[in-house]
């Protein structure tokens, strides 16, 4: 591993073939921080009763735009794919050619024993990355992200 290797959201590196996707998560964090802005909006808007918008279900655009947030954040990578590894993607069912798969993904579309044997894979690496100070942590964070 070089010095400037970059590792996923769990502690994973992560590989070549899946950096052009990990490294565009600041695009995705800035639609979905336009998409929270236009939630406030409506949210502002509602409470205030504005007449001008007495004909626009409010409700209805913050439930929406909810929802297209919560889609939106599919983009957003959270792990190295646990199927291909992020080495051969172009055929992955998993990460879908991406080699990064969502925090979604991760938390809903994996088996249990697929994440046991990531977390495995992780802790041994991180075991050795103590004595050798290798790894980045470069998590694209949800937490800059207000929803």
């Amino acid at each position: 591993m070089s010095h400037d290797t970059f590792t996923d959201c769990l502690g994973f590196p992560v590989p070549e073939l899946a950096l052009p996707y990990w490294n565009r998560a600041d695009e995705v964090k800035a639609v979905l921080r336009q998409l929270s802005k236009l939630k406030g909006w409506a949210a502002e808007l509602h409470e205030r009763k504005d007449p001008l918008y007495v004909e626009v279900n409010l409700s209805f655009i913050r439930v929406e735009l909810g929802n297209i947030y919560q889609n939106l954040k599919g983009a957003l990578p959270f792990a190295v794919c646990t199927d291909c590894q992020g080495q051969q993607p172009e055929n992955c069912e998993l990460c879908r050619g991406r080699g990064v798969i969502s925090q979604f993904r991760w938390e809903h579309a994996l088996p249990p024993e697929d994440r046991d044997t990531r977390q495995g894979q992780i802790k041994k690496l991180q075991q050795a990355t103590l004595e050798n100070k290798t790894m980045s942590p470069s998590c694209p964070s949800y937490a800059t992200i207000a929803e």
